[in-house]
């Protein structure tokens, strides 16, 4: 017996995603149902146990090229990543003193290819601890002692050149440090700062970093302008964020800034990790509204990172999650297999075109893809 007019009606005006809707649930939960990572997950570099000192520098593509201890991780807009790597040396010294060069910043194409840009013999050398870079609107910033440095990265050809202060030799700041602590030398702080700590963009566009005097070892705040004028922020007895945050904090479109804590410091063990809320104002000012967020699904959060719609990562009990406040997480990855190796992450972040999160140990980069955004009624709470 045939079905009814009215039937065959309702068929064809009925959306066809509907009927299949079932179906496509079921799709999608096997899409993404936090497979644990693989080797395909490898980008690039040579995995390594957290006992290995498998560490060498050798530009080349995929597990080919070698990195000696990656500190750092950042993409600029066409989906080019850029990492710190502080050189064997430092990574495995149990003190800065006398540790003057072997740091380098490398670019690793969306295709896998690594090169060096700066140190380790290709170009200025980077002299003394410094801790990593910043890009803002595709220019990178980085310091060697005594001296910062700018490239743009949306040219052909990557060329670093000094644009504040005055670049130190390792013999010139092994005489300065000498000086320093027989005699307590007054030298000009462009002359004297070298151990150099970029910290996150602001909202404002302002990079900031901090710097360390030679003469008394005083830490001193800078940011530079959108003029690229280097100014003296100095403001003795405050704090940005607690010190005790574990990993960089993230600040999104609309000035919320994301961070996660450990417990507050003093005697016995740290407490529990915290994923924080907090609106942001100015740098160096107390923030307020800080509040301790989804303590219901993060048991232990840690890693965070962003994307370009807002979107939260957070790698938590094994898991990397995914979350748009005040929505709830969505598992990506499985971590628990990778996380068992204690092999310690980085650094991480997403690409610009929120398709992949990318994040690094010492030694290799790997390389995750994203689910699209959906809404959090189809792909939340498994």
């Amino acid at each position: 017996m045939y079905p009814p007019i009215d039937s065959f009606k309702q068929l064809l005006m009925e959306p066809l995603f509907m009927r299949f809707r079932p179906l496509l649930f079921m799709t999608l939960l096997l899409l993404y149902s936090c497979p644990p990572l693989a080797e395909e997950s490898l980008f690039v570099g040579l995995p390594r146990s957290a006992s290995e000192e498998v560490m060498s520098l050798v530009d080349g593509t995929g597990e080919e090229a070698r990195f000696e201890a990656i500190r750092q991780l950042e993409t600029d807009s066409k989906g080019n990543l850029y990492v710190y790597d502080v050189g064997k040396e430092i990574a495995t010294r149990s003190s800065n003193d006398d540790i003057y060069t072997h740091s380098s910043i490398r670019r690793i194409t969306p295709e896998g290819v690594v090169i060096t840009l700066l140190g380790q013999g290709v170009g200025q050398e980077l002299i003394g601890v410094n801790n990593g870079f910043a890009i803002r609107d595709d220019v990178l910033y980085t310091a060697s002692a005594g001296c910062l440095l700018k490239a743009d990265l949306s040219q052909p050809v990557i060329a670093f050149e000094v644009f504040y202060g005055q670049c130190l030799s390792a013999t010139d700041l092994a005489r300065l440090i000498q000086q320093a602590k027989e005699q307590g030398y007054p030298i000009p702080i462009e002359d004297s700062f070298w151990e150099v700590s970029f910290q996150p963009i602001q909202p404002n566009q302002e990079v900031y970093f901090i710097a360390r005097e030679i003469p008394n070892g005083r830490n001193i705040d800078f940011k530079i302008t959108k003029q690229e004028t280097v100014i003296n922020v100095f403001n003795p007895g405050r704090y940005f964020v607690p010190q005790y945050i574990f990993g960089k904090y993230v600040v999104d479109s609309q000035r919320w800034l994301y961070y996660v804590v450990t417990g507050e410091p003093g005697p016995g063990p740290a407490g529990p990790s915290v994923l924080i809320r907090t609106q942001f104002i100015q740098p160096f000012e107390n923030t307020k509204g800080s509040d301790s967020i989804y303590e219901k699904y993060f048991k232990s959060p840690g890693i965070t990172a962003l994307d370009t719609q807002d979107y939260l990562y957070v790698i938590n009990d094994g898991f990397l999650q995914r979350v748009k406040h005040p929505g709830k997480p969505l598992k990506i990855a499985d971590f628990r297999s990778f996380l068992s190796q204690k092999i310690p992450i980085w650094s991480r972040v997403i690409d610009p075109f929120d398709k992949y999160y990318y994040f690094c140990t010492g030694t290799a980069v790997y390389k995750i893809s994203l689910p699209q955004h959906m809404e959090n009624s189809v792909l939340v709470g498994r």
